[in-house]
C-alpha cells in the first residue's frame, strides 16, 4: 500500500517511502532520488490526442491518487519552473502500481515514479507526456522501526534494492 502506515503499531520490518519524510523514530536510509513523470498508453494517446502544454492536462482524463494518500493538485517541474496542476478524472486508485497498471488500460494520463514504469517505456506500452516536465522529489527512502532490531536480512535486501535503483 502507498498509505503510510505505522510500522511498529503494525509490525513491519521495512517499508519504502517516497518524498518528504516526518520527524519520527523511525530509521531511514536514501535510496534514490526518486521524482515522477507523465505517462499514457499509445492507445489512449490515439484516442484523445497528446496534451500540448501542461496546462491542458486538465482538458484530458488523469488517473489520480486517492485523496486519503495524496494532495489533489500535481506539483510539476518544467522550462519555466513549478507549475501547480488540478487534475480531472474519473478515476482514483491508492498505489502507484494500481496507477501504472490503469493507465497501462489506456484509462487515462498517470503521474508515477519514473522506476516503475522505465520497462513499460522502453517496450512502447506507455509513452512519456510532456517530457519537459516532472515531480520532483526529495528521494525514495527505506524506513525501517530500528536499527538495534532489525534482521540482516533487512539490511541486504536494502542493499539489494539501492543497487538495483542505479540502473534507473
Amino acid at each position: 500500500s502507498d498509505t503510510s502506515i505505522d510500522l511498529i503499531a503494525e509490525g513491519i520490518d521495512l517499508a519504502f517511502r517516497e518524498g518528504q519524510l516526518p520527524d519520527s523514530s523511525l530509521v531511514a536510509r536514501k535510496i534514490d532520488s526518486a521524482y515522477g513523470i507523465l505517462v499514457a498508453s499509445p492507445c489512449y494517446l490515439r484516442a484523445r490526442g497528446r496534451p500540448c502544454g501542461v496546462e491542458s492536462l486538465t482538458h484530458h482524463d488523469c488517473i489520480t491518487m486517492s485523496p486519503s494518500i495524496s494532495r489533489s493538485g500535481w506539483s510539476l517541474t518544467g522550462p519555466q519552473g513549478c507549475v501547480e496542476i488540478r487534475p480531472r478524472g474519473r478515476l482514483s486508485v491508492n498505489t502507484h502500481q494500481a496507477m501504472t497498471s490503469t493507465a497501462l488500460t489506456g484509462a487515462g494520463i498517470a503521474l508515477v515514479p519514473a522506476m516503475l514504469v522505465i520497462d513499460h517505456l522502453r517496450e512502447g506500452r506507455l509513452v512519456h507526456v510532456l517530457p519537459e516536465y516532472r515531480r520532483e522529489n526529495v528521494g525514495l527512502y527505506a524506513v525501517f522501526p530500528s536499527r538495534h532490531h532489525a534482521p540482516p536480512a533487512i539490511s541486504l535486501f536494502v542493499d539489494f534494492i539501492a543497487q538495483r535503483l542505479t540502473r534507473f
